[in-house]
């Protein structure tokens, strides 16, 4: 480990500029990963330092890093960090990236409920049309996890109803629904 990089870890989690200026002036990495494979940067959303992104972002710190297929942005989004998400936003952090499986940070606050940051998200330019690797966009989450109010705050964006779109979306699939009693729609 660098010299002053566990000083640079106790900064963070004091919310300390001073001592991560320090820190940093002794050698400490704003990029380096601890025993865990957090940088600073992550360690700050995981923390809910949002004080110290813009901090970090301007000594140098990878705003798009990726810890365990997520970005910093992707875990504010999905643990509901509203003040983080904005830092990271404010910093530049990429608003399509996805992981593995193509879910994005405006996905994950969908699927989670957090609409204060789908708010934020689709305010800074996200894509509500982005699909994951299995076809879903966010407006399938939203409605897959019934958050109501997500998806209302979707149709208003989009100008288009959730439920006309969900319809659309199933266009040309055969699609057989039991109701029972012999009868199928």
């Amino acid at each position: 480990m660098k010299t002053g990089q566990k000083e640079l870890i106790t900064a963070i989690k004091l919310c300390d500029t001073s001592m991560a200026d320090w820190a940093i002036g002794m050698g400490a990495d704003v990029n380096a990963t601890d025993d865990g494979d957090m940088t600073p940067l992550i360690l700050s959303v995981a923390r809910d330092r949002s004080e110290m992104i813009p901090y970090l972002a301007s000594k140098g710190a990878d705003i798009n890093c990726i810890y365990q297929g997520f970005t910093p942005l992707m875990i504010a989004a999905q643990d509901g960090k509203l003040q983080c998400a904005k830092m990271l936003i404010d910093a530049g952090a990429n608003l399509e990236s996805q992981e593995q499986n193509g879910l994005t940070a405006l996905m994950a606050a969908a699927r989670d409920g957090y609409i204060d940051i789908v708010r934020l998200l689709l305010d800074a330019g996200a894509d509500w049309t982005t699909k994951t690797t299995a076809g879903n966009d966010v407006i399938y989450i939203a409605r897959y996890f019934k958050h109501a109010d997500i998806i209302e705050l979707l149709e208003q964006h989009s100008g288009i109803s959730a439920q006309k779109y969900f319809l659309s979306e199933l266009a040309g699939r055969v699609v057989v629904i039991d109701c029972g009693d012999d009868e199928k729609i």
